[in-house]
């Protein structure tokens, strides 16, 4: 689930959409980057 700082910011970005409402409890722990 992690994302790699390498990815396209785009598609880091369009997890993160897709992930922020399924894991909104985990965000706390995704570090914003």
């Amino acid at each position: 689930m992690l994302d790699t700082p390498d990815s396209n910011s785009a598609t880091v970005q369009f997890r993160k959409v897709l992930i922020l409402p399924e894991s909104t409890k985990n965000i706390k722990v995704l570090p914003c980057n």
